[in-house]
């Protein structure tokens, strides 16, 4: 369960994977072989992963947390606010980032501070 859940929220797979019939041809193998233990994954679906991504997400800091560390991480440092979208199919995304570096370092940091579904065109006429 662990491993699916990684699928959609570290690599960005949509939950619509744990429904494809390829994916369950893999799984059920592993599945079988599990069987036995009491391991509380017996059906792996998109309900189930979502579920598990709620439950973990339970662990981490609140979103106030997140957001003064991200303000004290960036404070009197030249930063770079970046916009872009992304569209397949029928969906565009708008993701803005905030991009740094320290003084002392070329290596630069990048935060993710929103990721907007769009509902209207944007493209030029």
């Amino acid at each position: 369960m662990n491993a699916c859940t990684e699928l959609v929220t570290v690599n960005g797979r949509p939950f619509e994977l744990l429904e494809d019939s390829g994916f369950h041809k893999i799984l059920n193998h592993l599945l079988k072989g599990l069987a036995g233990l009491d391991n509380g994954c017996n059906v792996i679906n998109k309900r189930n992963v979502r579920l598990n991504v709620i439950d973990k997400s339970k662990n981490f800091k609140s979103l106030n947390e997140v957001v003064a560390n991200i303000k004290d991480l960036v404070k009197n440092k030249l930063l770079c606010l970046k916009m872009d979208c992304a569209s397949r199919k029928d969906k565009s995304i708008l993701g803005i980032n905030v991009q740094y570096a320290a003084a002392d370092t070329t290596v630069t940091t990048l935060h993710t501070l929103a990721m907007i579904e769009l509902t209207q065109k944007h493209t030029a006429v």
